[in-house]
């Protein structure tokens, strides 16, 4: 019976220690589709209508470690589509190469545990697929899984 009581009781602190580091979360908040503020198409992305080349989508983010620190953000996006970050610069570290929101990267500073970030993405050129993706990534300092939140944007050639 001890090494039952034992065994449960390990058992449980894994479970709650497992449970005290929780994975960053990436939170749309606002989804506008040119300059258009009544739409907000956060909440049902499916209703968002296609876009043609020249569109432009607004995109509030927010950032959250749940508790730990942030440490890197990551837009990946095809090439239909170009895009900018827009970020309150003491967010971020500029030491070394870490930041380059060119290239959709940002190394947080220390000490930054949620943030908002704004990405505005146009639609540059419209192919045979009708879709362009933009892949957020975000780790924390924790030691657990990064978040992904992916957004398809539905093409139209005409």
């Amino acid at each position: 019976m001890k090494k039952l009581t034992t065994f449960l009781g390990v058992i449980l602190l894994l479970c709650s220690c497992g449970d005290s580091i929780e994975s960053p979360i990436i939170n749309v908040e606002r989804l506008i589709v040119n300059e258009d503020p009544t739409r907000n198409y956060a909440v049902l992305t499916a209703d968002m209508p296609s876009l043609k080349v020249g569109d432009k989508v607004e995109i509030m983010l927010y950032l959250d470690g749940m508790g730990a620190e942030l440490q890197t953000f990551q837009l990946e996006s095809d090439e239909e589509v170009a895009t900018l970050i827009d970020f309150k610069q003491s967010v971020v570290t500029s030491e070394g190469n870490l930041t380059d929101a060119e290239s959709g990267r940002l190394r947080f500073a220390d000490g930054v545990m949620y943030t908002q970030l704004n990405v505005v993405a146009v639609v540059t050129e419209v192919d045979d697929t009708n879709a362009a993706k933009l892949n957020f990534y975000l780790s924390s300092k924790a030691e657990c899984e990064s978040a992904q939140e992916m957004l398809e944007l539905k093409l139209n050639q005409e």
